[in-house]
């Protein structure tokens, strides 16, 4: 299989050689070192690169090449002819759903849903929530919602109250204005 990518041959024959490089050292302790020694590159550098710490680069490649008694241009003939993957088309971008910043406050806020609090509450409180940059633990999330729920109901209530007292005191003043228009024709009648 060929490909005009120089970025996708260049990715195929990195995979080849991580493959390659974890089956010769799987069941043989200090063969990573082994290699190292023999490459010139380092054992840490070995063994990232076989655990897909690190990248297999142009040199790392070469020198593989040449462990394995080949040039890079055969080694890359024979990652592309083993490789099984086909190369990608370029597809048209599809619309990826953003990744959930806050994975603990939507699982809390779930939890809390139905019996547990008001759900004019939880929006209000999710709003405030998702504005901050970091998540939270589900018990830190939890205690911040009971406390929140809290001032919310005396908020509401205090709210309540207001409006209960502007009646009251819209009914108040009529039944006194009534009441001392009353005296009045009394007193005149």
């Amino acid at each position: 299989m060929a490909t005009d990518s120089l970025l996708e041959r260049k990715r195929i024959v990195g995979e080849y050689v991580r493959d390659r490089l974890i089956r010769e050292c799987e069941g043989a302790w200090g063969k990573a070192f082994e290699i190292s020694k023999k490459i010139g590159f380092s054992p840490a550098h070995v063994s990232n690169v076989k655990d897909g710490h690190r990248n297999v680069g142009n040199s790392f490649a070469m020198a593989m090449a040449e462990y394995w008694g080949m040039t890079y241009s055969k080694l890359e003939q024979v990652a592309l002819t083993e490789s099984h993957t086909p190369v990608p088309r370029p597809q048209p971008k599809a619309q990826v759903e953003p990744a959930d910043d806050h994975p603990s406050l939507t699982a809390t806020l779930a939890y809390c849903q139905g019996d547990l609090y008001p759900a004019t509450f939880l929006q209000q409180y999710e709003r405030k929530a998702r504005k901050l940059p970091h998540d939270r633990p589900r018990d830190v999330w939890l205690a911040d919602i009971e406390v929140q729920y809290w001032e919310w109901r005396r908020q509401e209530k205090a709210k309540e109250d207001s409006g209960m007292t502007s009646a009251a005191e819209r009914s108040g003043v009529r039944a006194t204005k009534t009441s001392a228009s009353t005296r009045r024709s009394a007193k005149t009648g």
